[in-house]
């Protein structure tokens, strides 16, 4: 399943007015934009998701987010850039997730595909995938 941009968009805008009604806490945000240029042919192009990652960052750091940003994110980076988000989150710290590319939803779990994922059936998923349960 496709996730639709413009509604994860609203997720982000909506998120952000409520932070701004809040006190100021630590604000964390894990960024991440999949292009999938050279991906197989199961994850077509998408060129503007890289664009739309990186104005999400700017826009977070002038709202004073610390951002933890990857781009094209190859399955042996999704460990790290997790652990790094975990890592600078705190009691009480306000979290925020963006994510612009493909999405899986396999047996009613969400799934953001590595860009260098070679996914022949829904068994490879998992595998080769940062799961949205694992971020939550």
């Amino acid at each position: 399943m496709l996730f639709k941009h413009r509604l994860m968009l609203f997720i982000v805008l909506f998120g952000l007015s409520l932070t701004c009604l809040q006190a100021d806490p630590a604000k964390v945000a894990l960024v991440m934009g999949n292009s999938y240029k050279e991906a197989k042919p199961l994850l077509p192009n998408l060129p503007h998701s890289l664009n739309d990652a990186q104005d999400i960052t700017d826009k977070l750091h002038n709202l004073g987010f610390e951002v933890v940003p990857i781009y094209d994110m190859k399955k042996s980076e999704i460990d790290h850039t997790l652990n790094e988000f975990k890592s600078k989150l705190k009691p009480g710290a306000l979290a925020l997730v963006f994510y612009a590319g493909h999405g899986w939803q396999i047996k009613g779990e969400n799934y953001f595909p590595a860009v260098d994922a070679d996914i022949r059936s829904e068994k490879d998923v998992p595998a080769q995938s940062l799961s949205v349960k694992e971020i939550l």
